[in-house]
């Protein structure tokens, strides 16, 4: 699972988990196991607010999401500029600068 971000500036928490194909983003879970490779799915289909863009699944089979990434006024510089992650085990998710 390969996330990228998208930094906006927000108060709202974002906490993340991975489990097998799903992600648990601030105790809701998201299962992503639906998605075949080399297809892409319409953002408006999930219906949740934390993803940027269409998620999709390469043809290797490595899920591909872009989240957006709230960030205080005090921000880390690796929360304005945050680079991609590669996520291959189960636990909670550390995103970047927290």
């Amino acid at each position: 699972m390969k996330l990228t971000f998208s930094p906006i500036r927000s108060d709202k928490p974002l906490d993340m988990a991975r489990k097998a194909t799903a992600l648990i983003v601030n105790g809701e879970i998201h299962d992503f196991g639906d998605i075949p490779p080399l297809c892409t799915v319409p953002l408006e289909d999930r219906g949740v607010d934390w993803l940027a863009a269409d998620p999709y699944r390469d043809k290797r089979g490595k899920l591909h999401l872009r989240i957006v990434l709230p960030y205080a006024a005090d921000a880390a510089p690796e929360q304005l500029d945050p680079k991609p992650i590669t996520i291959s085990r189960d636990g909670r998710v550390r995103l970047p600068g927290r």
